[in-house]
């Protein structure tokens, strides 16, 4: 299990991105489609790509699909999310 006081591991995700379930590689791939889009200007699916992609995450987790650590590597390395006491 993931522990608060452990460094997040840089995480590459293109070499990981194979071992994840269809579904999280699918909302990866849209929510870096989106990001993209965003930097246009002219996109504004852009909050529902990353609430998407944090949902496939939370779910990936719980039902065991991908490790804590794994799950918090992606929150942090592919949202931002940075995780603070």
């Amino acid at each position: 299990m993931y522990d608060i006081f452990t460094p997040i591991k840089e995480y590459d995700v293109a070499t990981q991105f194979s071992i994840f379930p269809s579904y999280l590689q699918e909302s990866i791939k849209q929510y870096k489609i989106g990001e993209e889009k965003a930097k246009t200007g002219k996109y504004f699916g852009y909050d529902n790509d990353f609430c998407q992609l944090q949902s496939d995450i939370n779910i990936a987790e719980v039902s065991g699909d991908i490790t804590s650590e794994q799950a918090w590597a992606l929150r942090h390395n592919v949202l931002g999310i940075i995780n603070r006491i």
